[in-house]
């Protein structure tokens, strides 16, 4: 969760300069000026320590329309899938027509992979048929064995 926006950052950000300036002016022992130098590299830190979002991961298995062979299709398919930022694992079966996914959700969206596949060539050539968002993933290579 974001404790602060962008504009509060500078805002801090250009207070913190005015006073560091006018403090030097006003000539202040070294020690004060330790003592606020820290609290301002302790401030900084604290912001961006709380501005990290954590990740919340996703898992979905698409049923997909069009595929006719397993290295062209699934794999380009699931190729394609796995460059979209956020995408942790991205395996397509040709035999089951399904790929399963797992992704970070705030980073991207089902409707985004979904849309990534239905664009492939044009869109002429594969289609999503059918959406599960699911707990976990069973990675289909491992099925086959």
């Amino acid at each position: 969760m974001l404790l602060f926006s962008i504009a509060k950052v500078r805002y801090f950000f250009f207070l913190t300069l005015i006073c560091f300036v006018f403090l030097q002016k006003n000539t202040i022992t070294k020690k004060i000026m330790k003592k606020i130098h820290l609290i301002l590299i302790l401030s900084i830190s604290l912001i961006f320590i709380s501005c990290k979002k954590e990740e919340k991961i996703q898992h979905a298995e698409i049923k997909i329309e069009g595929m006719t062979c397993e290295i062209g299709c699934a794999k380009l398919i699931a190729s394609k899938v796995r460059r979209i930022e956020g995408v942790k694992v991205s395996e397509v079966s040709f035999e089951q027509e399904k790929g399963q996914f797992s992704f970070d959700s705030n980073k991207t969206s089902i409707g985004e992979i979904e849309k990534e596949i239905n664009g492939i060539a044009g869109g002429k050539l594969y289609k999503v048929i059918e959406i599960k968002i699911v707990e976990k993933i069973n990675l289909l290579n491992e099925l086959k064995k």
